[in-house]
């Protein structure tokens, strides 16, 4: 929704066009499975015209690359 995040760290960060950016996701469920969602890719603007009328509270949106997204489960 703006130009600011927080990285995994807690710092502030401004994000830019094609900034290189890690993508993360944890669930820990009720059967006691964690899992992990990562992925990485470059910073892009959204374009509802390309990622859907459902996306347009997003100001920003992730490029994955070629490696798609990594699921790690325990």
């Amino acid at each position: 929704k703006t130009d600011e995040a927080k990285d995994s760290d807690g710092n502030q960060i401004t994000l830019s066009e094609g900034l290189a950016v890690y993508i993360y996701e944890y669930n820990h469920y009720d059967n006691g499975e964690k899992e992990y969602l990562l992925a990485e890719g470059i910073a892009i603007l959204n374009d509802t015209k390309i990622t859907g009328e459902w996306s347009k509270a997003a100001k920003w949106c992730c490029q994955i690359n070629q490696k798609g997204v990594i699921v790690e489960s325990s």
